[in-house]
């Protein structure tokens, strides 16, 4: 429901950001009315069929799949590589060491979901850019492993040095953590999700595929390099003969220098179980397609990342689900809209933005020049209430365009549903990488065809 009114929204704000001189003959409304839920769960379906990790023939194969339905869809497209350093795991394994010397293995594994497909493709639990290494010491617990929780453990005279640090996620970004962690003099980190945060009300609505939240052996992927982009070429693209920074020594281009580890609150429990102490405080492929504008160096562009780190059924293929619903109805039914529609499709998000970094690195000068906005759609649908942020100067379209847009849950808009859910304030949205569209080569954005 929420993706196909995502859609919605979507399609109004580029129709009125990228027609404007259009819209007399042909409304911005008339493109929602052939918003297909059909369509969008095809797609989804098609997307989500396989685990399609950045870099991966399966990730290989998803962009494909997303260049083939722009060109049906009758856009121009463009692919570009870059040559990016990503990390994938080999073995991984953690074991809980008692007092008496026995020891427990923990599993390190996802349970699987009837009806999620094949899964022996999925990709085992780890996080991107941890380095390798191998650490036996005690145990510390630092609550959410921010700065104040690690200066609460020296007041009470915890110390952390030469331990490793057992910490849970949800308040800060987990390479935070882990560099929080290495700087106290941590050897290694274990982040697990708390279902305080991650399950709340699983005892109720019970866990996924019955309802969002998390299962107790579901694990969070990610990446734990502070920068995004690769840290090979921070600051310029990574094309296959760019200059390289010697790989030798990440530690100084914002990789961690300590080994960290994702595991589930399942796994975590023995080891909470066994502290003591007082209870803490609560080469990846962009693919485009492009509409030509009659002002044709004016981009509104429209984005949405494609790799996964499993499946991806909300985040983000949802979003690109939507992304090739917008792409197909604005292929079938827009004459030349007024500003050139730019449809890009992201790959290696999940390493760090790197996929959009680089891209962006190749740009900087014809964005700052030509782009008119960008609007990103990677979760449409995650949950049962509307959600939406944008930067300042989208603010009031934003809260016009869902003024629109009918909810189909009650008699009212999808602004009424938004209101009724939070407050909204302006933006100071970062919707690709911090720099994107603030000092955004002289490089020139590929024409169409």
């Amino acid at each position: 429901m929420f993706g196909t009114l995502a859609t919605h929204i979507l399609l109004l704000l580029v129709a009125i950001i990228a027609i404007n001189l259009y819209l007399s003959s042909l409304p911005a409304w008339f493109f929602v009315t052939q918003v297909s839920t059909r369509s969008i769960a095809a797609l989804l379906h098609n997307l989500t069929l396989h685990p399609h990790v950045a870099g991966t023939p399966q990730g290989f194969a998803t962009a494909k799949f997303v260049e083939e339905r722009f060109r049906e869809f009758g856009l121009s497209t463009r692919t570009v590589d870059y040559e990016v350093l990503v990390s994938y795991p080999l073995k991984r394994s953690l074991s809980v060491v008692y007092p008496r010397n026995s020891s427990l293995s923990l599993a390190l594994d996802e349970e699987t979901v009837d009806g999620d497909g094949d899964s022996s493709g999925v990709i085992p639990t780890f996080f991107a850019y941890s380095p390798s290494g191998e650490a036996l010491a005690e145990v510390v617990y630092a609550n959410y492993g921010q700065k104040s929780d690690f200066d609460e453990l020296k007041s009470l005279g915890v110390e952390v040095r030469g331990s490793v640090v057992i910490a849970r996620l949800g308040k800060s970004f987990r390479g935070d953590i882990v560099f929080n962690a290495q700087e106290e003099g941590a050897v290694a980190v274990v982040l697990y999700p708390d279902p305080r945060d991650y399950a709340t009300n699983a005892t109720t609505e019970g866990y996924y595929p019955f309802s969002r939240w998390l299962p107790p052996s579901g694990v969070q992927r990610g990446s734990v390099i502070q920068d995004p982009g690769d840290p090979l070429t921070p600051g310029w693209p990574s094309s296959k003969l760019s200059e390289r920074l010697d790989a030798s020594n990440l530690t100084r281009l914002g990789v961690p220098a300590i080994p960290a580890l994702p595991i589930s609150a399942r796994d975590a429990l023995p080891i909470i179980e066994a502290l003591g102490g007082p209870v803490a405080p609560d080469s990846p492929l962009r693919v485009f397609g492009i509409i030509e504008g009659s002002e044709k160096d004016r981009y509104v562009l429209l984005g949405n990342h494609r790799d996964a780190w499993t499946y991806g059924a909300g985040d983000p293929n949802s979003g690109t689900a939507c992304l090739l619903e917008i792409a197909r109805i604005f292929g079938q039914f827009l004459r030349r809209p007024a500003r050139t529609i730019v449809f890009c499709s992201w790959d290696a998000e999940e390493y760090s933005l790197t996929g959009s970094t680089e891209w962006v690195e190749d740009n900087l000068a014809m964005l700052k020049a030509r782009a008119v906005a960008y609007l990103n759609v990677d979760e449409a649908v995650t949950g049962s209430s509307f959600s939406a942020s944008a930067t300042p100067q989208l603010d009031n379209l934003l809260v016009e365009v869902t003024k629109m847009v009918k909810d189909p849950d009650s008699n009212g808009t999808i602004f009424d549903s938004w209101c009724g859910n939070q407050t909204i304030v302006s933006g100071g949205w970062a919707v690709v990488a911090p720099t994107t569209l603030h000092s955004c080569s002289t490089q020139e954005f590929p024409p169409p065809a």
